[in-house]
């Protein structure tokens, strides 16, 4: 008879590749959980025995996630607290029960430990003192035993004890509101019935892995943004001084020769625009000189030019005129005398706004002339 039924089972598992999968999974979950229950055994035999007179053993490990209303809630009067401090700011809590305390103290104390539970007290900061080396010596057993477990080694690496809490009452205001993972051991002392529970309270390692990748990524951002706007910012940018615009028929324009002057007004001195090479208008400035170069103060702050800002000056076909090249005397240009005497000297003071120099813009020859 279980001949036939181990060949029907047989029969099943191949006619249904998914419970076999499912098997497969369950087996392996439940290896790893044997791994490491076997891995928190040892660790704690191997922090007993750096203490003389402990003689005491893990009967269960029991391990499951928990809210911060549920840490708070195993908490009971009596109980030893004391923080665990982590990597990355992570927090995390102790708690023994009054028998796993007074057995541990009696081990350091006394290197024996009595079969009989001592009466209840409150625990006070020499307990703490004395503890805290045993609970530096269990954690480094663990990461030891854990070396190489990925999730499991992440969940419990770095945490050292922090401090010792004599009321429990803020631990909803200490502990960050995250997901946990809380860690029960069942201690027995010897081979009596005395035992005692340890709660070792740690912020979920998936979601604390989470965070801090998050928080990698956004200052890796913050990172490349600073990058970019210091990149952007020293890179060169050509910039044109217009005078003014002048509208010429194609007939007139293909007469032109070298040596030509191109007569403009006199306003167009005071109405400079600084232009991108697209032709979006940056600043207003006039034109002037400094330290005996050409140059434009500005009159306007840069990047503040409305949409109703009025264009360079347009002189219409009309108005346009074209002097012959040669040596032309300034007594027969319209435009007033030689522009470069009645230039303004700019002083070069604190308080004078950004300016363009002449090596940004071309000479400026005998009378005021247009770019081309």
């Amino acid at each position: 008879m279980d001949q036939a039924e181990a060949e029907q089972n047989n029969q099943t598992d191949r006619q249904n590749p998914l419970e076999r999968m499912a098997a497969r999974t369950r087996a392996a979950a439940s290896a790893e959980n044997s791994a490491f229950d076997g891995a928190i055994r040892v660790a704690f035999g191997r922090m007993a025995q750096t203490c003389r007179g402990l003689d005491a053993t893990v009967k269960t490990v029991k391990m499951y996630p928990a809210s911060l209303a549920e840490v708070v809630e195993i908490v009971e009067p009596g109980m030893f607290l004391s923080l665990l401090e982590g990597g990355q700011d992570r927090i995390g809590l102790a708690v023994m029960c009054h028998s796993m305390m007074a057995g541990l103290v009696e081990a350091v104390t006394t290197a024996r430990v009595a079969d009989t539970v001592p009466n209840p007290r409150k625990p006070t900061r020499t307990d703490a003192a004395l503890l805290a080396p045993l609970v530096d010596a269990f954690f480094q057993q663990i990461a030891r035993r854990l070396a190489g477990t990925g999730a499991q080694e992440a969940q419990f690496a770095g945490y050292v004890y922090g401090s010792f809490l004599d009321d429990p009452r803020p631990l909803g205001v200490l502990l960050e509101d995250v997901p946990y993972q809380i860690l029960r051991l069942r201690v027995q002392f010897g081979h009596g019935p005395r035992t005692g529970d340890v709660y070792l309270v740690l912020p979920d390692g998936a979601f604390a892995q989470d965070l801090a990748d998050a928080e990698r990524e956004t200052t890796e951002k913050a990172q490349w943004a600073a990058q970019l706007e210091a990149t952007v910012c020293a890179a060169e940018v050509q910039l044109d001084a217009v005078l003014c615009r002048m509208q010429m028929k194609l007939s007139a324009v293909s007469t032109l020769k070298r040596g030509d002057v191109l007569c403009l007004p006199e306003s167009a001195l005071e109405a400079l625009s600084l232009e991108t090479l697209k032709g979006q208008v940056i600043a207003k400035a006039r034109l002037g000189q400094a330290r005996g170069q050409r140059a434009v103060r500005l009159t306007s702050q840069p990047g503040d030019m409305t949409e109703d800002y009025d264009a360079p000056f347009t002189l219409p076909v009309s108005a346009a005129r074209i002097l012959p090249a040669g040596p032309v005397g300034m007594d027969g240009i319209d435009a007033g005398p030689d522009p470069d005497a009645d230039m303004p000297d700019f002083a070069m003071d604190e308080d004078m706004p950004v300016q363009t120099m002449a090596d940004d813009i071309a000479p400026m020859p005998d009378a005021p002339t247009e770019e081309q």
